[in-house]
């Protein structure tokens, strides 16, 4: 059995899998769509991640695991988690930490709404490629074309990842980018105590969010559409106190959840490939 943890990225060994040196070949985590290779037999995923009926087309068959196809393990040395900050600075602070080419013009659509719509408030964008000068005047001059004041959007570059981590202490409620979702920013956000609204759409890379929300028990932060997502986002900007204990408990749901559980994850995992395995050996497909 041969797994393929790359897919259509950056020096993948995809020629290696189109030569069939296992089995069963089997394709996981770092790509969120089909390899397109006719020697690739699964792709593991969950069922939040594609559902039945999902439109997403996969000449691989989907291997689904019971919970999430993801499994985060937090630093040792992220901070603890920080009061609201809007509680003590009267300012409400929306947050993104996501990479900037997720940066989409309907995301920056979206998140100017909301900020136009939430009187007051402010945003904190933070990306490594903020330190270069044109990447960070683009940005800038995107909300300003949108009618938001630059005072009101913070940019901030890179940083150590213990100091990043620190830095959700600034932020009330966390923003998704779309159609490319957050993976490891979302997890990072909740265990630092920030939930985070999302959309859920119709591939595996625009749902991985809201499956993540899902799975903590956040499914009141889920969004259908691009209007229902600012509204949620305008909503929980008014539900402070609603916030407070979410950020209270959060970290106490991840360490509790499915996501966080490592060693429930590796006996699914373990448990997918055996069925995968012993229906090899027995002629059959295994789902």
């Amino acid at each position: 059995m041969l797994v393929d943890l790359d897919g259509h990225t950056p020096d993948a060994r995809l020629l290696v899998f189109a030569r069939k040196p296992a089995p069963v070949q089997v394709t996981w985590l770092g790509y969120w769509n089909t390899t397109g290779l006719a020697t690739m037999d699964y792709v593991v995923t969950d069922p939040r991640t594609t559902p039945e009926g999902s439109p997403q087309r996969f000449i691989e068959r989907l291997l689904h695991l019971p919970e999430s196809r993801f499994c985060y393990a937090p630093v040792a040395y992220a901070p603890d988690v920080a009061p609201l900050p809007c509680r003590e600075r009267g300012v409400f602070t929306f947050g993104s930490f996501n990479r900037y080419d997720k940066l989409a013009p309907q995301v920056i659509d979206c998140w100017a709404r909301i900020l136009d719509g939430t009187e007051g408030s402010r945003l904190v964008i933070k990306s490594s490629a903020i330190d270069i000068p044109h990447a960070r005047e683009t940005l800038a001059r995107r909300f300003a074309e949108r009618g938001i004041d630059p005072a009101r959007v913070e940019l901030r570059g890179r940083s150590p990842h213990a100091a990043m981590l620190a830095e959700y202490a600034d932020v009330d409620l966390a923003l998704d980018t779309f159609p490319y979702n957050g993976g490891l920013t979302t997890c990072e956000a909740l265990w630092m105590g920030v939930p985070m609204v999302a959309i859920e759409e119709e591939r595996m890379i625009s749902r991985q969010t809201a499956a993540m929300l899902r799975v903590v028990g956040l499914e009141g932060f889920v969004a259908r559409t691009h209007a229902e997502y600012v509204e949620l986002a305008r909503g929980w900007a008014d539900r402070r106190d609603e916030l407070v204990a979410i950020r209270a408990s959060l970290r106490g749901r991840m360490r509790a959840c499915a996501l966080c559980d490592g060693p429930r994850f590796a006996r699914d995992l373990e448990d997918a490939f055996g069925r995968v395995w012993r229906g090899y050996c027995a002629g059959v497909s295994a789902g």
